[in-house]
């Protein structure tokens, strides 16, 4: 049982820090991509109003 352990021990470790090394860019790319839609949303908000203003005023 103890070899089994062992490899369990030293497996455990490089998965947890590639793991993490792995997650890391998909968090960063996950934050660019949520500024990106917040970026949109911002200028959909600016477009949008006047839009409906427009079609508003035509009824």
């Amino acid at each position: 049982m103890r070899e089994i352990s062992e490899i369990h021990v030293g497996s455990w470790g490089p998965v947890c820090v590639d793991g993490i090394r792995e997650v890391l860019p998909m968090i960063n790319d996950f934050m660019m991509v949520i500024s990106f839609a917040m970026f949109l949303l911002q200028k959909l908000v600016e477009i949008i109003p006047p839009r409906l203003l427009e079609v508003k005023t035509l009824k």
